[in-house]
């Protein structure tokens, strides 16, 4: 071989005494306590030196994880838990008789409660009557019977207003008119000819028809008249009585000449009217026998209300009645002249069954 040749080296003699051959065995067939205290050496991370532990001790030690142990089976049952301190049977008495005591204080509380609750509801009763026994409270009833002009026009409008907004009640309405001590030429047979006339254009009580209109729809709103009157001068008289429950409301106005739709203190109070400008011109220009026709006043006196509103302030049943003195300066109807002549008209407007 030449010098590139790898040659192991010799080992060097130091005089050591050579160990005794150890017996032949494989690692497996090392007692256990070697191979747990090898195991715990390579897990210790401390650092340093791993601890002496005899591994007897760790071999005793439970190593199964707390859920293992919390399980149970029939085979294996888990241990039952050590008694503690606080169950001690002294404990348990004590705890047991705090329980039995707060549940005590609670039912006093609840009874106390409820108690307080049922003579509020007793007392509201006796002031405000029992509200399943009566419809919605309108704000603005009065305490005590209403007695001046200004405390009934007041309750009154509170109950229009009920009626008004939204279009909350429903109602029947019926409307009519009459003509009556019609005296233009003096002769009763002539006088009722014309009458005919005239009645053409008004509709009696006899043939008119009730109208139903159903709560909460824009017809029940706008077919119910407006109370804007806010100057009680135009208010003749006001009266208020009491019969039970029902307050019977009696409102008369003062005259109006010949209303015009503009501005008419009537208008602002009730439908009941008839306009000069809008609806009695206009028939008297489409009567064909009237001709040359002048001077014509249409005089509302006394103009009333009538109302019976519930202890709730709901209405129960309204009236409107607008009765009015016509004279006519002059005119001819057909081949009769008539000069300073005058009747009796009558219009009504009636307000039943009210569903709120």
């Amino acid at each position: 071989m030449d010098e590139n040749t790898f040659r192991a080296p010799e080992p060097e003699d130091h005089g050591l005494p050579e160990a005794p051959a150890s017996p032949d065995r494989e690692d497996n067939e090392l007692p256990a306590s070697d191979h747990i205290g090898k195991a715990s050496a390579m897990f210790h991370f401390s650092g340093g030196d791993a601890p002496e532990t005899d591994p007897d001790e760790i071999l005793a030690r439970d190593f199964r994880s707390p859920a293992y142990t919390r399980r149970e089976s029939e085979d294996d049952p888990a241990p039952s838990p050590a008694p503690m301190t606080s169950l001690a049977p002294e404990n348990v008495r004590r705890s047991s008789h705090e329980n039995k005591r707060k549940k005590q204080w609670t039912l006093l509380a609840c009874a106390l409660g409820l108690l307080a609750l049922a003579a509020g509801a007793v007392l509201y009763i006796l002031v405000n009557g029992n509200p399943f026994l009566r419809e919605n409270v309108s704000i603005g009833v009065p305490s005590v019977m209403p007695q001046s002009e200004q405390e009934i026009v007041a309750f009154y409008r509170v109950a229009v207003n009920a009626v008004k907004k939204d279009g909350l009640a429903g109602y029947r309405k019926k409307t009519w008119q009459s003509v009556s001590s019609l005296e233009l030429t003096g002769v009763e047979f002539v006088d009722n000819l014309l009458g005919n006339v005239f009645h053409e254009y008004v509709t009696p009580e006899n043939r008119a028809a009730s109208v139903t209109f159903e709560k909460g729809t824009p017809e029940a709103k706008a077919q119910f008249p407006v109370f804007t009157v806010s100057d009680l001068s135009y208010v003749k008289s006001a009266a208020c009585t009491r019969v039970g429950d029902i307050y019977q409301i009696t409102i008369v106005f003062q005259h109006e000449d010949t209303p015009m739709e503009k501005d008419s203190f009537l208008g602002q109070a009730t439908n009941a009217v008839v306009f000069w400008d809008s609806q009695i011109e206009p028939v008297l220009e489409e009567i064909s026998q009237l001709h040359a026709w002048s001077d014509v006043h249409v005089d509302y006196v006394d103009m009333t209300i009538t109302a019976e509103i519930g202890a709730n302030g709901r209405f129960v049943s309204l009236k409107h009645f607008a009765p009015a003195e016509v004279t006519i300066g002059s005119a001819r109807l057909g081949i009769f002249s008539f000069t300073d002549k005058s009747l009796h008209f009558e219009s009504t407007a009636s307000y039943t069954d009210f569903r709120y």
